[in-house]
C-alpha cells in the first residue's frame, strides 16, 4: 500500500510537471506588459495597422512578453487560486490586463498579415484563442465573458487574415488545435460559470449569515438596503434564491434562442412580482446580452472552424470578400523595395503587375481611414501603387509592340481599376495619382483605337472599366477633400490642438492645410509610429512640389511653437502642394472622361 502510495504521488508530481500552472506566467507576463508606460501602450493599440512602431527596443521588449505567453498558453492548466470564499468581494486583476494585451496582440497581428509574416500573425492569434479559453477554467461569469470577447476580437483577425489569403493550411490546422477540446454548444462555459456562481456565491451569504450581526454585514457587502429592522427576517430567502437561479440557468442553456428569450422574460416578471423572494429580486441582473453573446459566439466560432478545416485541406473558404486595398497596400511595399534596386527581375515584376489585376478585379475595395490618426498628405501605398500603375502602363506598350493586344488592353483595363479604387480614398494624391495613370493608359488607347485594334469586346470592357471612376466629381477630389477636413479636425481635437476657425473649402487649400499640420504630434510625447512618413519624392516628381511640402510644414511648426507663447499665426493656405492645381487637375479631368467615354460608347 505504502509503495502504491508513493508510486501514485510519483505520477501526479510527473503530470503536475508536464502541465505547469499558466495563471504563474500569466501574473509575471502581464505585469510585465503594464509595467510598460501606459502612453507608449496605448498608441501602439491606436496605430494604424498599415504603419510600423519605431522604437526597436520596445519591439523587442513586447515581442519578448508574446513568446513567453505564447508558450505559456500551451498548457492544459490555468489556476489562478481564486478564494471563492470572499464572494462578492473576490476581485480577478488579471482581467483587466489581458483584456489589454489582446487588443495590442489582435492588432500586431493585422499588421503583421500586412508585412506578410502570416506564421507570426497566426501563433499570435493562437495564442489569444488559448488564453481566452483558460478563463473558463475560472468559472466566473465576468471571466467567460472577457474569454468571448478576446475569442470574437480573435476571430475578427483571424477573418481579416482570411480574407486576404494570407492564412496558410499549415497556420489554420495550429489554430484549429487550439480549438480541439472546445464544445460547440456554450464555448466559453457561461453556464458552468452561472451554475457555479449559484453556489459560491449562495454559499458566502450563509456563511455571512452564521455570523453576529450577519444579516447587516451582508446587505452592507452587497450594496444592498433595507427601509426597516423588520424586513431583515424576510429579506434572506436562499431558497428563492437558489430556485431564481436554477430557472436562470436553465433557460440560459435552451438550444432555441427565441424560447430562451421567452422563459427569460417569464423569469424576469416573477423576479418583479417578487416570486423567488426579495434576495433573488435585489440581485437580479438581465441575461439577455449574456444568452445573445453566447448564441453568437457559438455562430461566429462554427463558421471559423468550417472556414480553417477548408484551408487545412488546401481548399478555398466560400462567401469571403476580399478587400482589395489590403492586397494593393502589400504589393505597394513590394513594389517600392523593387524600385530600389538597379534591375528588376522581369519575371518577379510580371508576378507583381499579375496581382495587381487580381486585386483590380476584386469587387470590394475600402482603404484604411483611422479618424484619430495624423493625417499623412502621402499616405503609405501612394508611391508603391503610383509605380504600379506606370509600370502596367509599360508592360501595355510592350505587348502592344509586340501585337499582343488583348494581353495590352488586359493591363489598361488594370490601370483603370486601380484608378477607380484610388478615387475613392480619402487622400488628395491618390486622386493625382489615379488621374495621371488614366491620362497615361488612354494615350495608349488613342493608338490602339487609332489603328483600329480594338476589337467591339475590347471597346465594351474598357468603357465599362473607365465608368467605375468617378466623373461627376472627377477621380474623387471634391469628395477627398471633404473627407481630409473632417478627418484632419478629429485628429486635431483628439490632440488638444485649436482646429483652425475656417478650414479651407477648396481641394488646393486643404492639400496645404494637410501638410501644415502634418508635424504636429501627440502634446506630451512622440507618437509610437514613424512618422512624418518617409515620401520618396522622386517617385512623385510632377505630381508634389517636394520644396512647397518642407516650407508648409516648417509654417506649420512656427506656428505650433508660437503657439506654446499664446501668439496665434494665421494660416493662409496657398496652392502649389499638388502640381498642376487641382483647379486645372479637375478641369482637365473632366475632359478627360467625357471624351472617352462617349469615343469608346459609339
Amino acid at each position: 500500500m505504502i509503495r502504491t502510495s508513493i508510486l501514485l504521488a510519483l505520477v501526479a508530481s510527473t503530470t503536475a510537471m508536464g502541465d505547469p500552472n499558466a495563471a504563474e506566467a500569466y501574473r509575471k507576463l502581464l505585469a510585465e506588459f503594464e509595467a510598460i508606460p501606459m502612453q507608449q501602450r496605448h498608441a501602439l493599440m491606436d496605430m494604424p495597422p498599415y504603419l510600423e512602431p519605431c522604437d526597436t527596443t520596445l519591439q523587442v521588449r513586447i515581442r519578448s512578453i508574446e513568446d513567453r505567453l505564447h508558450r505559456a498558453a500551451q498548457s492544459k492548466v490555468s489556476d489562478f487560486e481564486l478564494d471563492f470564499s470572499q464572494g462578492p468581494e473576490l476581485l480577478m486583476p488579471h482581467l483587466s490586463p489581458m483584456r489589454v494585451i489582446t487588443l495590442h496582440m489582435a492588432a500586431e497581428a493585422r499588421r503583421q498579415t500586412l508585412a506578410g509574416n502570416e506564421p507570426a500573425a497566426a501563433r499570435l492569434l493562437n495564442t489569444i484563442n488559448r488564453m481566452a479559453l483558460h478563463l473558463t477554467q475560472d468559472r466566473l461569469l465576468i471571466s467567460s465573458l472577457v474569454g468571448i470577447w478576446m475569442i470574437r476580437s480573435s476571430i475578427e483577425a483571424t477573418d481579416f487574415m482570411i480574407e486576404q489569403g494570407q492564412l496558410a493550411p499549415r497556420d489554420a490546422s495550429m489554430l484549429l488545435s487550439g480549438f480541439k477540446d472546445l464544445d460547440d454548444r456554450d464555448p466559453m462555459g457561461l453556464l458552468d460559470a452561472l451554475d457555479h456562481e449559484r453556489q459560491y456565491v449562495g454559499d458566502w451569504i450563509r456563511a455571512q449569515l452564521a455570523e453576529d450581526m450577519g444579516e447587516m454585514k451582508a446587505l452592507q457587502k452587497l450594496g444592498l438596503a433595507v427601509d426597516n429592522a423588520e424586513e431583515l427576517d424576510t429579506v434572506f430567502d436562499m431558497d428563492g434564491y437558489d430556485r431564481a437561479m436554477r430557472d436562470t440557468l436553465d433557460a440560459m442553456g435552451m438550444d432555441d434562442l427565441d424560447a430562451a428569450t421567452t422563459q427569460l422574460n417569464s423569469i424576469e416578471e416573477r423576479l418583479y412580482a417578487g416570486d423567488y423572494g426579495p434576495l433573488a429580486s435585489m440581485l437580479s441582473v438581465s441575461f439577455h446580452n449574456m444568452l445573445v453573446m453566447r448564441f453568437t459566439l457559438e455562430a461566429e466560432l462554427a463558421w471559423l472552424r468550417a472556414g480553417l478545416q477548408r484551408i487545412a485541406a488546401g481548399e478555398e473558404v466560400e462567401d469571403v470578400e476580399p478587400n482589395a486595398a489590403w492586397t494593393y497596400i502589400k504589393l505597394a511595399r513590394a513594389i517600392d523595395a523593387a524600385a530600389q534596386v538597379d534591375t528588376v527581375d522581369e519575371a518577379a515584376r510580371t508576378a507583381l503587375l499579375d496581382e495587381l489585376m487580381l486585386a483590380a478585379l476584386m469587387e470590394h475595395c475600402e482603404f484604411p481611414i483611422d479618424e484619430f490618426a495624423p493625417r499623412p498628405v502621402v499616405p503609405v501605398w501612394t508611391t508603391g501603387l503610383h509605380r504600379g500603375g506606370r509600370w502596367l502602363v509599360e508592360d501595355a506598350r510592350r505587348r502592344f509592340e509586340g501585337a499582343d493586344i488583348e494581353g495590352a488592353a488586359s493591363r489598361i483595363m488594370t490601370v483603370l481599376g486601380l484608378a477607380a479604387d484610388l478615387s475613392a480614398t480619402t487622400h488628395l494624391v491618390d486622386s493625382a495619382i489615379a488621374q495621371d495613370m488614366t491620362t497615361d493608359a488612354m494615350a495608349l488607347v488613342e493608338e490602339l483605337d487609332e489603328l483600329e485594334l480594338l476589337d467591339p469586346d475590347m471597346r465594351r470592357a474598357l468603357l465599362v472599366a473607365l465608368r467605375e471612376i468617378p466623373a461627376g466629381d472627377p477621380f474623387g477630389y471634391e469628395q477627398s477633400a471633404r473627407d481630409s477636413r473632417r478627418l484632419l479636425a478629429s485628429y486635431l481635437q483628439k490632440i488638444a490642438c485649436k482646429v483652425p476657425d475656417s478650414m479651407p473649402g477648396d481641394a488646393d487649400g486643404t492639400a496645404y492645410l494637410l501638410v501644415f499640420h502634418e508635424l504636429f504630434a501627440y502634446l506630451g510625447y512622440p507618437p509610437i509610429h514613424c512618422w512624418p512618413l518617409e515620401i520618396d519624392f522622386d517617385a512623385l516628381e510632377g505630381i508634389v512640389d517636394a520644396t512647397m511640402v518642407q516650407e508648409t510644414r516648417q509654417h506649420g511648426l512656427d506656428m505650433m511653437e508660437a503657439a506654446k507663447l499664446d501668439v496665434w499665426i494665421p494660416m493662409e493656405p496657398a496652392p502649389g502642394i499638388v502640381t498642376p492645381s487641382i483647379a486645372d487637375r479637375r478641369i482637365a479631368a473632366a475632359s478627360l472622361l467625357k471624351q472617352w467615354k462617349r469615343r469608346l460608347g459609339n
